[in-house]
């Protein structure tokens, strides 16, 4: 696993070939792992609609790629803690006092909270995700490039989900590079100026 994020790269600005191949579905797996989330899989039809709220600096991405994951998080998923819990105390999985301590801890403050807090912890846990995906593309021997660069506002709309509901968080393309293109290698801080023991 260490071999496969140090060497993980964001492909800017390259072209992909196209990758037709039942693996990649493998891939998509890793969805089921986080309900908190949408996750729209785009092939050509779908890629369309970026086009109308993405900048068209990712258009090389989004056009040559095998697919497009566009990932948006969720502001209302607390709605469903409590049946995900009652469900895990219904297969044993928990017990009542375990069951009690979550109605009075944590579940009260998503219940209670403001549009700010649960915005900020739907991207939490979608940017989440969307890491562990493209790793694991990674793993499959793909390339991934994770895409911001859009119209936050019309996002969620031209998709067809409630804007009020769901806060876009990136898009992620998938595909093998094209080895007939450059590879335009980003610039990273140097790591004294971003980690710091105290």
């Amino acid at each position: 696993m260490e071999e496969i994020y140090m060497k993980k790269k964001s492909f800017i600005g390259v072209k992909f070939y196209r990758v037709n191949d039942d693996n990649t579905f493998d891939i998509y797996r890793v969805i089921k792992k986080k309900g908190d989330s949408i996750y729209q899989v785009l092939t050509d039809e779908g890629k369309k609609k970026l086009h109308e709220f993405y900048m068209p600096f990712n258009n090389p991405q989004i056009d040559t790629s095998s697919a497009v994951i566009q990932i948006f998080g969720n502001t209302l998923a607390f709605k469903k803690y409590r049946a995900l819990w009652d469900q895990m105390y219904a297969e044993k999985r928990i017990s009542k006092e375990e069951l009690d301590k979550v109605y009075n801890t944590f579940l009260p403050l998503y219940e209670h909270a403001d549009k700010t807090m649960l915005t900020a912890d739907a991207m939490v846990d979608s940017s989440l995700a969307a890491m562990q995906l493209m790793l694991i593309a990674r793993a499959h021997g793909y390339e991934t490039n994770a895409m911001a660069g859009y119209d936050a506002k019309k996002a969620a709309s031209v998709m067809g989900l409630d804007p009020e509901q769901y806060v876009p968080v990136m898009g992620i393309a998938i595909g093998k590079p094209d080895k007939n293109v450059e590879e335009l290698k980003s610039v990273r801080y140097p790591v004294d100026e971003v980690l710091k023991f105290e």
